[in-house]
Formats: C-alpha cells, structure tokens, sequence
C-alpha cells in the first residue's frame, strides 16, 4: 500500500568499491504534492504521527514547505542494520496501529503525491559541531550535486577529507550523504544543512569557509571538478506533521 511513503524498506544492494560510507543507510523520499491536497496530506501524517510514536515508531520523517510553493513529504529514514531490522520494527508497530487508519492515511498519499523521486544512500556524518544558539530543525538547504561517472570515488575521497578537516576544525555544519543513485538512476551527492533560518544558514557557510580554510578551498575545488550538475532547494520545517 502507498501508506510506505513513511515507512519501510532501505535498499543496501550497493557495490562495496562505491560504499564509501558503510552505514547506516537511508532510503530518502522526496515526494511533490498536489496543492490542493496539501492539508490532507499533512493531517493524515499527524495522525499517523500520534499513533506510531505511541508504539515505540522511531523513523525520521519531516514535512517541507519549500521556497518554490511545493509542500515535499521528506522522508530521511535510517537503520543501522539495513532493510531487514526496518521491515521487523514496522511489522512489529503496524500490527499496534489502528487497520482504518493505514488505510485512510495510505488513501490520503496515494491521492495527493504528484510525483516522487527516491534517494538510496550511505550515510556518514562528516560536521557534527553545531554552532551555539543553534536549533537545528526549522530551515532546510539541500544541495543535490550531479557527479561525473568517472569521479565517484575521487569524489567520495575528497568528501572524506573534507569531514576530517571540519572535524578537527570543529566546523559548524550538519552533515553530508554520498548516493551511488538516484530516481533518475544517477550518481549524486546531497548534502544536506540544517539551521534556525536563511540569515543564520548564510552566517554559518560563512564561519564553515573560514574556519576550513585553504584547505577547504582546494577540497571544494577538487570537489567542483567532479560534478556536471547542481541543483539547491530550501524550505522550512512543519514541525507538527515531522517527527
């Protein structure tokens, strides 16, 4: 049933020579809504909301308004231990959950999702110093970075330097993912910035570039070498429909 827009299954079918990352993996929705279905969408989510982390539901999924008026259902899900444990704790809680409302709330999805792309990645946390003051779940960056084919692994050295250098430098970002896919079946990098708002998210890239350096220069240069596409989106949090 469409009701797995916040659940279930990570695909960890990659090639160990492109796992950079070996774990946990996400498997990350990006669902376009109907307009018109927006309010639909996010009160069935606060309803499935309510009821699964009563159970003990601990997937992450948010809800985005982004800047282009597109209310995305983002879903970041994560295991540590790959699809098998995913599909054993949702067995497990939709079995405590209420039959009519998965099926109300997988009718509501089905209706209101326009399009949906599906992000399968590695995971590794590469900035995990957040700048003071910061409550970092109100304003979302994500680059999505387009690689060449031929510079997957140049690309996922460099990022892994890049986390060592924020890492010693206590650089003031959140966290990066490297991808093998995409829907489109395409090698991406996202990486993903979390902040208070736009203000506080310019002032933190500006602090990152700083603190990293020449050295962080030449990495996003060399970084830039690999890439044949970007795309940026921002939005905000709708805590209510996001756990």
């Amino acid at each position: 049933m469409r009701f797995v827009v916040v659940t279930l299954t990570l695909i960890v079918n990659l090639a160990a020579a492109d796992q950079p990352f070996k774990a946990p993996y996400l498997r990350v929705f990006d669902d376009r809504l109907h307009a018109a279905m927006v309010t639909q969408h996010e009160q069935a989510l606060i309803a499935f909301k309510q009821a699964a982390t009563a159970v003990g539901y601990r997937d992450h999924f948010h809800f985005f308004r982004m800047d282009d008026g597109t209310y995305p259902a983002f879903n970041p899900q994560k295991t540590a231990h790959g699809s098998a444990d995913s599909d054993a704790a949702w067995a497990e809680i939709s079995e405590k959950l209420d039959p009519k409302l998965l099926a109300e709330g997988s009718e509501v999805f089905g209706a209101s999702i326009e399009s949906q792309d599906l992000y399968t990645l590695s995971r590794r946390a590469a900035y995990s110093y957040p700048a003071v003051g910061v409550a970092p779940d109100d304003f979302l960056v994500m680059d999505i970075l387009a690689l060449k084919n031929t510079h997957l692994e140049t690309a996922a050295a460099t990022l892994m330097h890049q986390a060592a250098l924020a890492k010693k430098q206590r650089v003031p970002q959140q966290y990066v993912v490297y991808s093998k896919l995409s829907g489109a079946n395409l090698p991406i990098l996202i990486r993903f910035t979390f902040a208070k708002n736009r203000a506080d998210y310019e002032t933190r890239r500006n602090r990152t570039q700083t603190l990293l350096g020449e050295e962080g220069r030449k990495l996003e240069q060399a970084l830039a070498e690999c890439i044949r596409g970007q795309t940026r989106r921002t939005g905000w949090y709708r805590r209510a429909a996001s756990y």
